[in-house]
């Protein structure tokens, strides 16, 4: 996967016993990277995987920061392609204990398929501010001290015209969490894969 004539575009490492990786330096080519249970302490540098569009990280330990910003395809593509998986720019983040920073491309306006953020216990911030299109929001399971910055969202599905959004209720019962579900609750519709949220449909008035 470092070989820059290497023609993959996703590469999996899904393990069942945990296992270290050795270090990782994808090629502009590998668009996706999908790890379950692998210690990634030797190392993962994005610097070269400018097509990368999705990160879906299942107990990942061993890394505290991942940079994403090199990117020139992640968010930043047109709607259509986006919008749906698998395809859609995805950031997916299970149990990873010692994840603290994700840092994302310097643009503004953002699309994503599907941002998911759950038992994440060491990340610093959530900060989802250059958004303006999320299909589907998972937030669960974060520190108290962890900062959440919601989006602006100004465009929604093509099909549904809605954003799928799960929370958990340590999640919900933060201020921003209600003030965001409150300002979209017309286009907001539950329903999440990897948290078991609240209802927080049938909360937001109490």
């Amino acid at each position: 996967m470092n070989n820059p004539y290497w023609d993959g575009k996703l590469l999996t490492v899904n393990l069942t016993n945990k296992a270290k990786l050795p270090y990782l330096r994808p090629c502009s080519g590998l668009m996706t990277l999908s790890l379950t249970d692998v210690d990634a302490s030797e190392g993962i540098n994005l610097e070269d995987a400018t097509n990368m569009t999705g990160l879906l990280w299942v107990k990942v330990s061993g890394i505290s920061e991942i940079d994403l910003s090199h990117s020139t395809l992640f968010g930043q593509r047109a709607i259509e392609q986006e919008q749906d998986g698998p395809g859609g720019s995805s950031l997916v983040f299970v149990e990873c204990p010692d994840l603290k920073k994700i840092a994302l491309p310097e643009k503004s306006g953002l699309r994503s398929y599907m941002i998911t953020f759950a038992n994440m216990k060491s990340l610093e911030q959530v900060d989802l501010s250059k958004f303006k299109m999320i299909s589907n929001l998972e937030l669960g399971g974060l520190s108290a001290n962890c900062r959440v910055t919601y989006p602006e969202l100004t465009e929604f599905h093509t099909y549904d015209k809605k954003t799928s959004f799960a929370c958990t209720q340590d999640v919900f019962d933060r201020q921003e969490t209600k003030d965001f579900i409150k300002k979209y609750l017309k286009v907001l519709t539950s329903g999440g894969g990897y948290i078991d949220g609240v209802e927080w449909s049938s909360l937001i008035n109490n």
